[in-house]
């Protein structure tokens, strides 16, 4: 027999996911527009701290949207399906990164590497 399901800690439960994958799409965003517009500070939190690269940016934009998709994933199928197909692409890209390093090759030739 299955335990019973505490509703209201279920719901916080979803609801933080939700507050979390929106937070953390919205300062990749921030990032990303960063690189867009050439914005250091966008781009780091301090000046003499490495900066976040845009596969990484992307990568975290996608794993917010995923997150906040699966925690409303009852509501419909299309939801679950954009989730997992966000969840693919992290992987791909995270495959690709591991690649660059392996092979040291750029695989977007033009881009800086800062």
């Amino acid at each position: 027999m299955a335990p019973p399901l505490n509703l209201r800690l279920l719901s916080f439960h979803r609801a933080a996911s939700c507050a979390a994958g929106g937070i953390v799409a919205a300062v990749s965003f921030l990032v990303l527009a960063g690189w867009l517009f050439d914005i250091l500070a966008l781009k780091s939190i301090l000046p003499d701290l490495a900066t976040m690269k845009v596969n990484t940016a992307l990568a975290f934009v996608l794993a917010g949207i995923s997150l906040r998709l699966a925690a409303t994933q009852g509501e419909n199928q299309r939801s679950a399906l954009i989730a997992k197909a966000c969840a693919t692409l992290i992987v791909l890209i995270g495959l690709l990164t591991l690649s660059k390093y392996i092979f040291n090759r750029n695989l977007v030739q033009g881009v800086s590497n800062e």
